[in-house]
């Protein structure tokens, strides 16, 4: 049995495509404008999750560079940080 109809909807996320959405049948003639329309919907959700999705793996990405450039701030000027502390009369937390 090969495929007798098939639905596409675009994955999208505010207006911008991302992606297709396919529905395959063996049987022809299956889809009906109730099918298209939820389809749609689906793939305008489905493309809101994934574009959700990115920014939070963006964002995840981002903290942990900042992470790594803080440390490394850190530790390139850990002595000059520690003097400051010592000549303002200060003690560092352990």
């Amino acid at each position: 049995m090969g495929i007798e109809t098939l639905l596409a909807v675009p994955l999208t996320t505010g207006g911008r495509p991302l992606g297709v959405l396919k529905g395959v049948n063996a049987r022809k003639g299956y889809f009906d404008q109730g099918d298209l329309r939820f389809a749609t919907i689906l793939g305008s959700r489905i493309g809101s999750v994934i574009e959700s999705s990115r920014a939070r793996e963006r964002e995840r990405a981002l903290v942990h560079r900042l992470r790594e450039a803080d440390h490394e701030l850190v530790s390139e000027h850990r002595d000059e940080l520690v003097l400051g502390v010592r000549e303002s009369g200060l003690r560092a937390r352990a």
